[in-house]
């Protein structure tokens, strides 16, 4: 006489039978036995009976903005558009914020970015000031007859003393324009200043151009050595008459006149 057993083996129905052993699913799925039958769970990316159907992810859109989806066996992967770059943030434009200062424009490439600098800045992301006054650029930034400054992304041009910016260019100040010379002389412009000249019969003193007469009366009343050759002519007669007198007197004694 036969028996059916429901989940026991032998004739006699003595022992389970566990579907679990071996395990049916696939993947690393856990087997789960029942009195009929059995259940899969399956790990993630994994579906059907015996967890042997591959799960699409990209279906439910997993990835982040400005990115792509790739299926995957047993899972997916995301890979950012070319101009963007993969962060906790998700997929970033690399110019988004933009790397440049200073005012630098940014260009996306597949791999990396590029600044563009403005005027005045040069490095990776603009942050090294140019110094436009160094020697292999000062001939080119400033004109002839002036001195170049440095400054903060930027450079400026003073004109030498003498000379005034005209158009951009330095040129000569015409300093006679403003008569700087004192009374009774001349104005000379030279180039980068100017020269003053008394007229003829003037002489260059502390106090201007003076006439050399009114000159000469000031130096005797102010008792200069000057003055000397006068009282010498003086006193040089005088003595020439008391010699004269002394031979009269000296002749008359001897008999003489």
């Amino acid at each position: 006489m036969s028996r059916l057993c429901h989940q026991y083996r032998n004739i006699n129905c003595q022992y389970n039978i566990d579907r679990c052993d071996p395990n049916p699913c696939q993947n690393n799925g856990s087997c789960t036995d029942f009195k009929e039958n059995y259940n899969c769970t399956c790990t993630d990316g994994w579906k059907g009976e015996n967890c042997t159907i591959d799960v699409n992810e990209c279906e439910r859109k997993p990835c982040p903005e400005h990115s792509n989806c790739t299926n995957t066996i047993g899972s997916f992967m995301c890979t950012c558009w070319i101009g963007y770059v993969n962060t906790s943030m998700g997929c970033q434009d690399r110019c988004d914020p933009n790397p440049c200062q200073n005012n630098g424009s940014c260009t996306d490439f597949k791999e990396n970015y590029n600044c563009t600098c403005t005027d005045g800045w040069k490095g990776e992301n603009c942050t090294i000031d140019i110094n436009e006054c160094s020697n292999k650029k000062r001939a080119t930034v400033c004109p002839l007859h002036s001195d170049c400054f440095n400054t903060v992304g930027s450079y400026g041009c003073n004109c030498k003393n003498g000379y005034q910016d005209k158009n951009g260019d330095c040129t000569d100040v015409n300093e006679c324009e403003r008569k700087p010379c004192p009374e009774h002389s001349n104005c000379t412009n030279t180039i980068g200043s100017f020269m003053c000249t008394c007229w003829i019969g003037y002489v260059n003193t502390s106090m201007g151009c003076q006439g050399k007469e009114s000159n000469e009366e000031k130096l005797k009343d102010s008792g200069s050595h000057e003055s000397f050759p006068a009282w010498g002519t003086v006193l040089l007669a005088l003595i020439g008459v008391l010699i004269f007198v002394f031979f009269i007197v000296l002749c008359i004694k001897k008999g003489k006149f």
